[in-house]
């Protein structure tokens, strides 16, 4: 959350997909939405981390970090990240393993 969509894609890679089910998971399709349109500006990112790490320093074009930065801008912040949980907690309480004491 707090690195920005192209952190995220960077460190992530393809796995932001699962983030985007995350986010569906806990209300917010709005959100999975905007993180696939993400993946959908960077087809070319490489799979392996290394490879990727090299292709956010310098490998992705000017239009495609222009759109990224675009849509940085409607996602949430970590706040929104919290209160999805917390109503998907408070709904579905049986999803979660209780507390620990």
């Amino acid at each position: 959350m707090n690195g920005g969509l192209d952190h995220g894609l960077d460190v992530l890679g393809p796995g932001v997909e699962r983030a985007a089910a995350g986010w569906e998971h806990l209300g917010r399709a709005d959100v999975g939405d905007l993180l696939r349109q993400a993946l959908r500006l960077v087809p070319d990112m490489p799979a392996d981390p290394e490879r990727r790490s090299d292709f956010f320093a310098d490998g992705w074009s000017e239009e495609q970090a222009e759109a990224i930065e675009e849509l940085n801008d409607r996602y949430p912040d970590d706040d929104a990240l919290e209160a999805a949980f917390l109503r998907r907690l408070r709904d579905h309480p049986d999803e979660f393993a209780p507390a620990r004491g």
